[in-house]
């Protein structure tokens, strides 16, 4: 099938694809005189299709079948494709063509959704403006609209293998947000990706990745001294809100699994209903008979909650976290004593609760289905799991007794805890938790803000978690086996804008199938020096010290550096290309020869300096000392630095 940016398109006038005779007004009916019943009454949302209620009128109303609608006022632009029965209110015009069926109709529906940035609620689409719109169409090879290809075009994208998939630009577009190219942590110009934001209310932006099973989100949190109180578990109602525009920031991570993913079409990114419920935090209902789609927003089930629970904890006093609840039809509570729980809002009854009102703060993490909780009583953190199926009474997976408790690996189980103010780390498998890492640390994880591709500050690529006692820095597997002690004054090198390139903590299997940590290994009031770690041997790459450890893209690739300087004068000696010295991919080193022959024989072990190239020279068995000398060539110095490689 031809794509869109191939076919050849023209405007039109309205009246020119919809009979003037079938572009008509509907007509007003107040609340008052609307009488419950079956056929559903059209007005200006632009969720649920348009509908409104459901009423049995039938005197004095417009009705239509088989068209579009579209909105006049309050949602302006917004249309809809109606295959059944409706009654129409005076704020939406009914457009109806004998040329279009149930599917070039949501074709030109999408077509029209863009009056909505044209017109607003200061300026409405009258019936004058209606018919003066334009419409932009594909045609066929004739230079006539081809129905068939929006016919088509939208039965390929809707279904596939029974599957529904919508554009998550048009749905941004509809529901109000923020649409962005590329993921999340990348902040490219990616077209088969993109992240959202679905208000500006949110603090959430969702990664849909093309042909890819899994979707994240990425939350926006206040960055908390864990040291007090990791409050980022707390819900805080009823708290004032401040301006936080000057307040650090901390990004939280959470990954689902759909089992249909996401299609890159046409130069668009489309979602499963599973993926768009996930990320945009809707529900969403398909009915196939009448080809209708009813999205229900947070604030639309909000608006029932509150309606059924007298106790129900909605707006501004509800964080976020805690309102994506609503999805699972559950909601936030709080009682008179201003203690916290949680209910079945659509089968509510008082005193029959999911979670007992007992609680000073709760926090529901949507990807696990737990629920943090800190008592009233003591101030101590614990875990309920919930049944998001049931509704059922949540069940106590770990008792309240911590000072703090947080996920920090989904994959693992692995939790982070706090015992009299010190660290540990636990795992929970199913009914059972072991201790992984005892609470006897001072601090665990790393300030994560300072790498943009760290995903976890607390596990380093999902495979070590940094330990800090007595001030001293190292380094344990996710099994709790420590494999580094704790020696070293810091992990990771960022010297931010006076730094050579981007900050550096893991080099991924740099020899062999062993990876390279960077520590600060030397560090003074006037010094402080860096090394790689080798995790297998647990000693220094090369036995080298380097005054920063930074890492570039060139030509597709990232490649890691060592810069060298003389830590006396200040004078920078070189940097070492990581990788091609003492790397997996190079030739075992085992004399000052050999050094001198791989270094000669790879462009890529030398970088420029100042316009000053510079040979670094590995030396396994002893320390090199060797005078700067002048050559033939101009500006160039050969320096010998003191290195060892490591097998």
């Amino acid at each position: 099938m031809v794509s869109l940016d191939k076919k050849q398109w023209k405007e039109f006038n309205i009246d020119e694809l919809f009979e003037a005779d079938n572009i008509y007004r509907g007509k007003r009916l107040t609340k008052a005189k609307q009488i419950i019943g079956d056929t559903p009454y059209i007005s200006s949302s632009g969720i649920s299709n348009g509908v409104n209620n459901f009423i049995s009128n039938d005197v004095k109303v417009r009705k239509g079948n088989n068209c579009l609608t579209l909105a006049n006022s309050g949602s302006v632009g917004a249309c809809f494709y109606h295959q059944y029965e409706f009654i129409a209110s005076d704020h939406v015009t009914c457009l109806k063509s004998n040329k279009l069926n149930e599917f070039s109709y949501l074709f030109v529906a999408t077509m029209l959704n863009r009056l909505s940035t044209k017109y607003n609620f200061n300026r409405e689409i009258n019936d004058k403006r209606i018919k003066r719109e334009k419409i932009l169409l594909p045609l066929n090879d004739k230079g006539e609209i081809d129905y068939e290809y929006m016919e088509q075009y939208v039965k390929n994208i809707l279904i596939e293998n029974g599957q529904m998939y919508i554009s998550v630009r048009k749905l941004v577009s509809a529901l109000g947000g923020e649409y962005y190219n590329d993921e999340y942590k990348n902040k490219g110009e990616d077209t088969t990706k993109c992240y959202i934001k679905t208000s500006t209310n949110s603090n959430e932006y969702t990664s849909y990745i093309s042909n890819s099973s899994q979707i994240y989100k990425a939350s926006m949190l206040m960055a908390q001294d864990e040291e007090a109180s990791d409050n980022t578990n707390n819900t805080t109602q009823n708290k004032t809100k401040k301006d936080d525009s000057d307040v650090e920031k901390t990004v939280e991570y959470e990954y689902f699994n759909i089992e249909n993913g996401v299609k890159y079409i046409d130069g668009e990114i489309y979602a499963s209903k599973e993926a768009i419920e996930l990320g945009f935090n809707v529900i969403m209902t398909y009915n196939e008979k009448n080809k209708t789609i009813s999205i229900y927003t947070l604030d639309t089930l909000e608006t029932v909650a509150a309606k059924n629970v007298n106790l129900a904890v909605i707006g501004d006093n509800c964080e976020y976290y805690n309102k994506k609840l609503l999805k699972y039809g559950l909601v936030l509570i709080q009682n008179s004593a201003g203690d916290y729980g949680i209910a079945n809002y659509n089968n509510y009854q008082e005193g029959n609760y999911i979670v007992s009102c007992k609680y000073s703060n709760i926090r529901f993490c949507e990807s696990s289905g737990t629920v943090i909780v800190t008592t009233s009583e003591d101030g101590k953190q614990g875990i309920l799991k919930l049944d998001l199926v049931n509704l059922e009474k949540a069940d106590t997976k770990i008792e309240p007794k911590y000072q703090l408790i947080k996920l920090i690996s989904e994959k693992e189980n692995l939790y982070l805890v706090k015992e009299n103010g010190r660290y540990g780390v636990i795992k929970l498998s199913g009914d059972e938790i072991t201790t992984v890492i005892k609470t006897e640390y001072q601090k665990i994880g790393i300030d994560g803000d300072l790498y943009d591709e760290m995903n976890n500050k607390y596990i380093i690529d999902d495979k070590y978690i940094p330990l800090k006692i007595d001030n001293k820095w190292g380094l344990a597997t996710t099994e709790g086996k420590v494999i580094i002690n704790p020696q070293y004054y810091g992990i990771g090198c960022n010297l931010g804008k006076v730094g050579s390139g981007d900050p550096v903590i893991i080099l991924p299997k740099l020899i062999e199938d062993s990876d390279g940590i960077v520590f600060v290994t030397t560090q003074t009031e006037e010094v402080k020096l860096y090394s790689v770690i080798d995790i297998k041997t647990g000693t220094k790459v090369g036995n080298q010290e380097a005054s920063e450890i930074y890492s570039k893209f060139d030509n597709n690739q990232r490649k890691y550096y060592m810069k060298i300087t003389d830590i006396t004068t200040g004078t920078v000696i070189g940097s070492i290309n990581i990788y091609n010295v003492y790397g997996k991919k190079s030739k075992v080193i085992n004399n000052a020869n050999e050094a001198n022959n791989a270094i000669n024989n790879s462009s890529n072990n030398v970088v420029e300096n100042n316009n000053v190239v510079t040979n670094t020279v590995p030396n396994t068995n002893e320390t090199m000392n060797t005078n700067n000398q002048n050559t033939t060539s101009t500006n160039q110095q050969e320096t010998n630095v003191n290195t060892s490689s490591s097998n």
